[in-house]
């Protein structure tokens, strides 16, 4: 059987670590053949529309730093000039004024996405890596294309995530689903429901089989057309966020589930999607054995 692994969602910093760690767990003793990754595994609060013109924005974020900056430097210009030996006004330091430079900074809040797509290429350095950014991941890109255009070049998927290094292919969120193994696509989603996982809408749209994430919302959907002998399934990742955290109280209801899906395929090329809940005290029974994380 070709093992095929799926995950997505994490939103870093408002990742669910227990449930992360306890994924990683079972990979290593699952040895996926392949790991596609569904996007949304960098939030992106400070660049995302719906911060525009809050204290979450990044450029807001930057004017309070500066703010604060004026008025150390009054303190600072206050001590120096107190000062009366030379030595000591050679040695004070002053302080460092903010730049307006945000890839610095983009560098640093991605770092958790990047060491996790680096403990999956160190974990799995055979497995075919492949990550399909979510509409998350691209509000970097939407939102240095629109307020800081000069910075656009350097801000790329490969500047944060390091995925040419890591070996891990990716398309972008606009782009459309990927076709990889057994059939199936891949995407991070672009339609959501109330009603169950979003994954039916999308199948029913693009006409193909498709595993993705974006709802938070996990199972395994099949749309038969008998008439034309075909069936269709649809895979939905799930989740691996922390529902409590300050970045997902965009909804006070999260019908979510916590887990992530895998697809095996046999010679045959019969493929046999499932998808694996994590419970609130994150214990998972994967192929028969239970996983506590």
């Amino acid at each position: 059987m070709f093992k095929w692994a799926q995950i997505g969602d994490l939103q870093m910093p408002y990742q669910d670590d227990r449930a992360v760690a306890l994924w990683f767990k079972i990979m290593r003793k699952y040895k996926p053949d392949a790991i596609d990754i569904v996007g949304d595994i960098d939030d992106f609060l400070e660049f995302s529309s719906y911060s525009d013109g809050t204290t979450d924005e990044f450029f807001n974020q930057l004017s309070m730093e500066e703010k604060d900056f004026g008025k150390s430097m009054a303190v600072a210009t206050k001590a120096y000039d107190s000062l009366t030996e030379q030595a000591d006004r050679e040695a004070f330091e002053w302080p460092e004024k903010p730049t307006l430079n945000p890839v610095p900074y983009v560098m640093q809040v991605s770092k958790g996405a990047r060491e996790f797509y680096t403990k999956i290429s160190e974990d799995h350095p055979d497995a075919d890596k492949f990550s399909a950014l979510g509409n998350h991941d691209i509000r970097v890109f939407n939102y240095i294309d629109k307020k800081a255009p000069l910075f656009k070049p350097q801000i790329t998927p490969d500047s944060p995530w390091d995925f040419k290094n890591l070996g891990i292919g990716y398309s972008m969120y606009e782009e459309p689903p990927v076709e990889r193994f057994g059939g199936f696509h891949v995407h991070h989603g672009t339609t959501t429901s109330d009603t169950g996982p979003a994954v039916q809408k999308d199948i029913e749209k693009f006409q193909i089989n498709l595993i993705r994430g974006h709802d938070h919302r996990g199972g395994v959907f099949y749309r038969n057309y008998p008439m034309a002998n075909r069936e269709l399934t649809g895979v939905a990742t799930g989740h691996m966020c922390d529902p409590k955290a300050y970045g997902l109280k965009y909804t006070i209801n999260h019908s979510w589930q916590l887990g992530f899906s895998t697809v095996e395929i046999d010679e045959m090329g019969n493929a046999f999607p499932e998808f694996h809940k994590i419970t609130p005290d994150y214990t998972c029974n994967f192929r028969g054995r239970l996983f506590k994380g």
